[in-house]
């Protein structure tokens, strides 16, 4: 049986991050986004781009790790937000968002550490939708905003 990753094009998380960063911003917002860009991102795609690999080598398997605990340390973040949007961290979606953020970088772990292809798959499918429902979160706050 083959596992088919489930990518999808990050033009979404552009055009809502570009709503974010074209919007009037406070430096903790700035940080916010550049934590998005500079950290989250980067990591996980990847997660993403190992998904879709032939074979993973020990160092894949390594980065794939260190990706997660980069993912793992920036989750804390996103799930305490900034002071200067409190609104938007504190409610009930985001919450929810950020509790589903967690548990697929738990099950990412596990993956990593058992060296399961088929759950790192799964993972990485997961990542995607807890990506795009959070965005869809953020991005509806900012028009809320407006």
């Amino acid at each position: 049986m083959t596992f088919e990753p489930r990518i999808k094009m990050p033009a979404f998380f552009v055009l809502v991050l570009g709503m974010i960063a074209a919007s009037p911003v406070s430096s903790a917002q700035v940080s916010f986004v550049m934590l998005m860009v500079d950290d989250i991102n980067p990591a996980a795609n990847t997660l993403w781009n190992a998904s879709i690999k032939d074979t993973l080598s020990e160092q894949d398997w390594d980065q794939i790790k260190q990706a997660v605990g980069r993912l793992t340390a920036a989750s804390m973040v996103v799930s305490a937000g900034v002071p200067a949007q409190r609104d938007l961290t504190q409610s009930r979606e985001w919450q929810e968002w950020s509790a589903r953020f967690t548990a697929t970088l738990q099950a990412a772990s596990r993956a990593s550490n058992d060296k399961d292809r088929q759950a790192l798959t799964a993972a990485s499918n997961r990542l995607v939708d807890v990506c795009e429902g959070c965005h869809m979160v953020v991005a509806a706050w900012q028009v809320g905003r407006k």
